[in-house]
């Protein structure tokens, strides 16, 4: 798999096209409306003779004046329903299937997905390598496939999916009085030692985040999180601060805590940013793996308070992170599902290999990084001793069902 800053398949040397289209088989992308309308009648007849398929089919045509042997569109949306991740997943490995019936050796796409289907370049990206990877482990052709790029920041997210970053080695770092935005890829033994925060809501990301950061040899003292006003609950999480606290001080990290209302989230984070300051951090750690919107939102303002800001994860693929979490001896718990993107089902669910081969092929992103669902992590290498946690009835609120989490009586 390779990537080219080219919008011409021709020209990165491919046989065939892949694109996405509507259930109208309507390009859905500027860049795909360029590339269907450039290869004329021959090309559009087909299409306008079916008229309109439904999301998951995909049709091939000739080349037409592309010069390319066959196109073939995938219809990733209906006229009603946006994109998702798994119907994506689903179109896709359609194409990638009518591809290798007719023999095509080296198979052109652009990131699809990412104009109205408004997914972030990143995970689209590792969306559609996971896809054709799991596809070459039964299929001899595409034998190559090449991503066309129409912009810097569409060729880097294709790089980073393409991975893998070593875990543990590479990391992401700003330092201070950048903005936030002079960050880049490190060795994390490039960071300051320290001391540094943890961003946490206790689940697995923050979590590896602060064993690798520890590993690499930074010291890092104290947890920061934001609790919901009116709930007293991590937003989206569910977790209750006794629990958070309990977890932290496994971890043998101290609590940064406070809460939104009537202040607003950016003040409070504003004011635990200078409290770290002044307590002599030297930064704060996250978690993030690919959403370069969240991540820079936080930089922004971590840099505005004169701390670095440091991403252990950033750019390692999904599953390699969710696998890491298990393979070494994390115990991670589902504690909060987003009913649109994710199975009720995994509620309560311990992380093992069993559910992330269901999230593989519910066709989310394995780590959750768009919402999909929560973890608690309760025990692990970097604990001191197990989190003992009270496991309530589920509940439902704001398009999610959480675990409802307590600590034991006597605790």
């Amino acid at each position: 798999m390779e990537v080219r800053r080219v919008t011409d398949p021709v020209a990165a040397g491919a046989d065939g096209l892949l694109v996405s289209v509507g259930s109208d088989l309507e390009p859905l992308t500027a860049l795909e409306g360029r590339l269907v309308r450039s290869g004329g009648r021959e090309l559009r007849r087909p299409l306008d003779a079916l008229g309109e398929m439904p999301p998951g089919a995909a049709v091939v045509t000739p080349g037409g004046d592309l010069a390319v042997e066959m196109v073939i569109h995938v219809v990733i949306r209906s006229r009603e329903e946006p994109i998702t991740e798994r119907g994506l997943v689903q179109a896709v490995r359609r194409g990638l299937e009518q591809a290798a019936r007719w023999e095509v050796e080296r198979l052109a796409l652009p990131l699809l997905g990412i104009g109205a289907g408004n997914l972030d370049a990143e995970v689209a990206a590792a969306i559609l390598i996971r896809v054709y990877r799991e596809h070459r482990l039964s299929h001899a052709y595409p034998s190559s496939l090449v991503f066309l790029a129409e912009t810097t920041y569409q060729e880097e997210a294709v790089r980073r999916a393409l991975g893998p970053t070593p875990m543990g080695l590479e990391g992401w770092l700003a330092l201070p009085g950048g903005g936030g935005e002079e960050g880049g890829i490190v060795s994390l033994k490039q960071a300051p030692k320290g001391p540094w925060a943890l961003a946490t809501a206790g689940g697995k990301d923050a979590t590896l985040a602060l064993h690798r950061a520890r590993a690499a040899g930074r010291e890092v003292h104290w947890a920061l999180n934001i609790f919901e006003g009116n709930s007293g609950l991590v937003r989206f999480h569910g977790t209750p601060k006794a629990v958070l606290r309990a977890q932290t001080a496994a971890l043998g990290l101290d609590p940064v805590f406070d809460r939104t209302h009537p202040r607003d989230f950016d003040q409070v984070l504003t004011r635990l940013l200078e409290d770290l300051r002044g307590r002599g951090a030297c930064g704060v750690i996250f978690g993030n793996l690919h959403l370069t919107e969240i991540r820079d939102w936080y930089a922004a303002r971590v840099a505005a308070a004169g701390l670095a800001h440091l991403e252990p994860l950033w750019g390692v693929p999904p599953m390699e992170v969710a696998r890491s979490v298990v393979e070494e001896g994390f115990r991670a718990r589902v504690i909060s599902v987003n009913l649109e993107r994710g199975d009720a089902a995994w509620l309560g669910r311990e992380l093992d290999e069993d559910l992330l081969s269901q999230f593989q092929e519910a066709g989310i992103d394995p780590c959750g990084e768009q919402g999909e669902y929560h973890t608690l992590v309760v025990d692990g290498p970097s604990f001191s001793s197990p989190v003992e946690v009270a496991w309530g009835e589920p509940l439902e609120r704001e398009g999610h069902r959480f675990l409802t989490l307590g600590l034991p009586p006597g605790s």
